[in-house]
């Protein structure tokens, strides 16, 4: 049996960390290492992990400066000893097959990486996000679901991964949405990548997560950007998919402007202008539908009314489904760590 780390960064988690750790110490694939990067002053959870790796010794502890996510990323991935690589977030917990599905799908098929689908984990409910159908990619076929968004996205966790993939690759310091670009960079190295239609990641939404900050919202549309140049020259035949694509993160930019009270003509003219130029070389990409190119044009030229749409819209999804609350002021986090817009 090849040896899997799973490394788990744990920052102001503690309400949700023995749950996570439980899931990973319960794994049927049981050549496991669990790679815990936790905040010196996370002193909550950093009692819940010493109790928990007194029963197992298959947890490694390593106390974080807090540097930043990108150092504690590279930090695990360093002392990582496995043939494989998984991350898994503090505040979520995933089935105990979920290794057991990963490992079996990557050497079936003889992947380079393989993947998993997810629920988003409310209070209230889960809600699966993917089809159910099996995919081997190639690295065109990976950036292509990446641009759908349908079975899975830019996430770090819910895949596993070759340990040589990450020769020469280390996550950018002092930037958000690391986590994105790095993926990137590992899904265009991987010679096949395998999609397993079974959700077994619990991914917990809090309305105060480092998701859910403006900053944090720029931060993604930069990733995006660059991201995409990088899928044009290696996939130049997904040219109008990455139209679409960036179509809907421009539309998505200014409804986090309605969200956040900033909306201003003046204060997003970059996105209005971009969606009006090209909404329609959206229109050849072969997954277009009718639904995104109306919302985008509402959105470009009659903003405002888009913008009590889109708070009645975010009314109603709060009104049915419960968040949880990380307690973590992620803005203050990420200006001590020198990251902004």
């Amino acid at each position: 049996m090849k040896k899997v780390s799973i490394i788990v960064l744990i920052c102001n988690v503690s309400n949700y960390v023995r749950q996570c750790l439980l899931s990973l110490m319960n794994q049927t694939y049981k050549n496991i290492e669990i790679v815990a990067v936790i905040g010196k002053s996370d002193i909550k959870s950093m009692a819940i992990c010493e109790e928990l790796a007194k029963t197992d010794d298959r947890i490694v502890l390593l106390p974080d400066e807090q540097k930043g996510i990108s150092e504690s990323r590279n930090m695990g991935v360093r002392a990582a000893t496995g043939d494989y690589i998984a991350f898994v977030d503090g505040d979520d917990y995933v089935d105990v097959n979920m290794i057991e599905t990963l490992v079996t799908g990557l050497e079936s098929e003889d992947a380079d990486i393989s993947v998993i689908g997810k629920y988003y984990y409310y209070k209230n409910k889960s809600e699966a996000a993917h089809k159910d159908k099996k995919l081997i990619l190639d690295v065109c076929g990976s950036m292509e679901e990446i641009l759908l968004g349908e079975n899975f996205f830019l996430h770090l966790w819910g895949k596993l991964y070759k340990r040589e993939l990450f020769n020469g690759v280390s996550f950018r310091t002092g930037v958000a949405c690391e986590d994105r670009l790095v993926c990137t960079e590992l899904l265009m190295k991987s010679k096949k990548t395998v999609f397993i239609p079974k959700t077994l990641y619990y991914f917990r939404q809090s309305l105060d997560s480092c998701s859910k900050i403006y900053i944090n919202a720029v931060s993604s549309l930069k990733a995006d950007i660059e991201i995409c140049e990088k899928i044009i020259e290696m996939c130049p035949n997904l040219n109008y998919e990455v139209e679409l694509f960036l179509i809907k993160e421009y539309v998505s930019m200014v409804q986090t402007s309605f969200l956040y009270e900033c909306f201003s003509k003046e204060h997003d003219k970059e996105y209005l202008d971009y969606i009006k130029k090209h909404v329609f070389k959206a229109l050849k990409s072969k997954h277009v539908y009718k639904g995104i190119i109306i919302k985008a044009l509402w959105c470009a030229y009659f903003p405002k009314s888009f913008g009590k749409y889109t708070l009645k819209r975010r009314q109603e999804f709060l009104d049915t489904h419960e968040h949880f609350s990380s307690g973590t002021d992620w803005s203050k986090i990420f200006e001590e760590q020198g990251i902004k817009n």
